[in-house]
């Protein structure tokens, strides 16, 4: 599913993951504009957000959640994307 940027997503933003942990479920989408960016780190990376939700869920429910939160989960899923995707080459 593709989403148009001005309505949906930051500039310069490749794809975005909306994460629902209690449906085990999400909703990826993907810059039309910058689809010739999206690479297989970029598919890996917006996936692995849903692995991460159920944490960040978890944080905000406790209160938990501060300003490193979203930092740290970006550079989980980044470093692990990274990973994924060269194991698979």
């Amino acid at each position: 599913m593709a989403f148009e940027k001005d309505k949906d997503t930051e500039e310069g933003e490749l794809g975005r993951c909306t994460p629902d942990s209690s449906y085990f479920s999400a909703f990826i989408v993907f810059n039309p504009k910058r689809l010739r960016d999206v690479n297989d780190n970029v598919i890996v990376h917006e996936l692995l957000h849903c692995l991460t939700s159920e944490m960040k869920s978890y944080m905000v429910e406790n209160g938990k959640k501060d300003s490193w939160t979203t930092f740290f989960d970006e550079r989980l899923v980044s470093q692990l994307a990274s990973i994924i995707v060269r194991l698979n080459k």
